[in-house]
């Protein structure tokens, strides 16, 4: 028998977190299963540095005495008429996201759901993500056809991944034939100008350093004059620069820096989490682009990965060609929404299913 628990103190999250991590951990399928972004560690830093204003609250699933689910959600308002939405906090900076259940079974969340309709203050619509094929996606495609629920999709984002050799010799002949020559030709280049290195760093008393070389690539990249660089965005900086040392402390953190002449050119924030290597944030010195640094400590990431026995390379975020030219395959995030059935999460249903009914009817015509 399942029994739901609600914790309002943040306090309270702490003893949380070696259960909490225990369930994401367990899903270890590659690209298809959940990622650091559904851990207790980020779900924390989000909530302490992100949502301060939001009301929030955590669920904390039992089966008897042993956990076997926790959903930390937050409450939020938008549209004309005010509809009042939930949603898990790990959505927030989420990548591969998911249900941090056992098991994650249609039963299972059929049964969160119910205690989310029945226990939880108002809300009118929760919006979560999953990515395709995986187990949490399953249990939604099967909640769905139960009809037991009002849930709806809403978006579908593709991200690039590149399946990892066992060598970076395979690994080249895998990428696109013009890019794996081009990087060869800026590496030689690039070494012509002095001495080049890798360095990783990967324990808790190096974050400072390796903040700082992030800092200074990014103040010298291209990002920083279109504002998109991580100095540009406060939020961001915050997030990444508290979450490195707790990265680091769980041996999660993967941060890699190529250096010339010891100063640093180019850089990822990287995090190795169940198999797999995400690349959260990359950038390069701007007035070296034409040695293409960027490139060259990519092939060093890779080259380090593959002779550790990592099998994925997660690159995040949209399908830019230059992404795709590393050999990468597609997994597939679904954004939904499942639909209370309060007044205005039932305005809000009619909405969304009017919306698409006329969009449907628009692409009937426009095939004509």
């Amino acid at each position: 028998m399942l029994t739901f628990e609600k914790l309002s103190h943040d306090g309270d999250l702490g003893s949380l977190r070696e259960d909490w991590n225990g369930l994401v951990v367990e899903d270890d399928r590659g690209v298809h299963g959940l990622d650091v972004t559904n851990t207790y560690e980020w779900a924390r830093a989000v909530r302490d540095l992100q949502l301060a204003r939001h009301a929030k609250e955590t669920i904390v699933v039992r089966e008897q005495s042993r956990v076997v689910g926790v959903l930390s959600c937050y409450f939020d308002v938008f549209s004309n008429f005010r509809l009042r939405k939930l949603a898990p906090i790990t959505q927030i900076n989420g990548v591969r996201s998911g249900w941090v259940l056992q098991p994650r079974s249609a039963d299972r969340l059929k049964s969160l759901c119910e205690h989310l309709q029945q226990d939880i203050a108002k809300w009118d619509v929760l919006v979560f993500s999953v990515v395709e094929d995986s187990e949490s996606h399953r249990a939604v495609v099967e909640l769905d056809s139960a009809g037991v629920f009002q849930i709806r999709e809403l978006d579908r984002k593709r991200s690039p991944f590149i399946a990892l050799a066992d060598s970076i010799e395979e690994q080249y002949t895998r990428m696109d034939k013009k890019l794996a020559k081009d990087v060869q030709r800026r590496e030689r280049k690039l070494r012509a100008d002095g001495s080049v290195r890798l360095r990783v760093f990967v324990e808790e008393d190096e974050t400072p350093e390796f903040l700082d070389a992030v800092v200074l690539i990014e103040q010298r990249s291209w990002k920083e004059d279109s504002g998109t660089s991580i100095t540009q965005n406060k939020s961001q900086q915050e997030l990444y620069t508290t979450l490195a040392p707790v990265l680091a402390s769980r041996q999660w953190l993967a941060g890699f820096v190529l250096y010339l002449n010891d100063e640093p050119i180019a850089y990822t924030y990287g995090v190795l989490f169940n198999g797999v290597f995400q690349n959260h944030k990359t950038s390069y010195v701007q007035d070296l682009r034409d040695k293409g640094p960027g490139n060259v400590l990519r092939v060093l990431e890779i080259d380090w990965l593959c002779k550790r026995g990592i099998r994925w390379y997660d690159f995040m975020g949209g399908c830019e060609t230059y992404k795709m030219k590393w050999g990468s395959s597609v997994y597939t995030k679904i954004k939904y929404a499942l639909y209370n059935k309060t007044a205005r999460g039932r305005l809000a249903l009619l909405r969304e299913t009017t919306k698409r009914r006329a969009e449907s009817i628009a692409g009937r015509f426009s095939k004509q």
